[in-house]
């Protein structure tokens, strides 16, 4: 858990947004974070702060498992998988 405030979270300036959507009825950002490290996170606004799932991913290397994460994408398609499961189940706050 983050202890910021969702829109401090997202004002930061680390994460380059690549999706703002709805999720049983709380704000969620899916963002890149590879300026610092190459992860997609997401961001839940949960209260009294933010809830982050992160994924993070190898660029394709030789030798690299085809089961590996190595894409932005495929790495937010597993947090989306993620954020799924454990949305519907969330308190109303998290304190």
């Amino acid at each position: 858990m983050v202890s910021a405030q969702y829109g401090d979270v997202l004002a930061h300036g680390k994460l380059v947004e690549r999706e703002h959507l709805a999720v049983a009825g709380r704000d969620v950002s899916v963002a890149n974070s590879a300026a610092a490290t190459p992860m997609c996170v997401v961001t839940i606004d949960v209260e009294p702060g933010a809830l982050q799932i992160n994924v993070p991913y190898l660029p394709q290397l030789a030798g690299t498992h085809p089961d590996e994460v190595t894409t932005i994408d495929q790495a937010c398609t597993e947090a989306r998988k993620i954020l799924d499961i454990i949305t519907p189940v969330l308190p109303d706050r998290l304190d």
